[in-house]
């Protein structure tokens, strides 16, 4: 007896690629089947749609795994909101922004997203100073985050910091009861706070 095919089962002499009912005999089955014949193509389209979104999410989310482990996330600046005048309060923030953005450079790899960054890192009055140029809409907005830098170091920074690294260190002197190491510490951080040779220092 010949097995019954069903719209499971296919027929034994059939090819393993070739459908398991044609359509005619499946407008034979069915009452309406031209319809539900475009309903289940579409359906099955829908399948494969559904099953390419599926491998592309599956890779996305390997790629975005990647991302997050590439680099430890360094620890973030404290909030800068200029309440205290001292300049090397504002030098050591500023390090500790530029140090956040350079070891977490995968995370923030556009200039946009640095200097978005960069702006929740302020408050208070600096806040002030520097928003019109996020607007991109204003003809000074920061284009790259070096020009917030400058600008920021405009405001807050010693804009004489050489001159007056000369001038300390041409008054430097083992003071009464200050130890070498003291004396030394100092000598050094003149040096490499202004980022001066001490062959420029020594003929100055």
């Amino acid at each position: 007896m010949a097995r019954k095919e069903t719209l499971c089962q296919r027929a034994d002499n059939e090819d393993e690629e070739a459908p398991g009912l044609t359509e005619a005999e499946f407008y034979k089955k069915l009452k309406d089947p031209k319809t539900l014949y475009q309903e289940i193509v579409e359906l099955i389209q829908q399948v494969r749609d559904l099953r390419v979104f599926s491998e592309n999410y599956r890779e996305q989310l390997v790629e975005a795994k990647q991302v997050l482990q590439c680099s430890k996330t360094a620890g973030d600046p404290p909030l800068f909101d200029d309440t205290s005048k001292d300049r090397v309060i504002f030098d050591n923030w500023l390090i500790q922004l530029q140090n956040k953005l350079q070891g977490n450079a995968d995370a923030y790899p556009t200039e946009d997203l640095q200097i978005i960054y960069a702006a929740e890192c302020v408050s208070s009055d600096t806040l002030t100073l520097i928003s019109p140029c996020l607007s991109t809409a204003n003809c000074h907005a920061y284009e790259i985050i070096d020009e917030l830098y400058e600008h920021l170091y405009e405001l807050y920074g010693d804009l004489n910091k050489e001159h007056n690294t000369r001038q300390a260190f041409k008054d430097l002197a083992m003071k009464k009861g200050q130890s070498f190491q003291e004396f030394y510490a100092a000598f050094l951080h003149y040096i490499t706070d202004s980022n001066i040779s001490p062959e420029t220092l020594r003929m100055s």
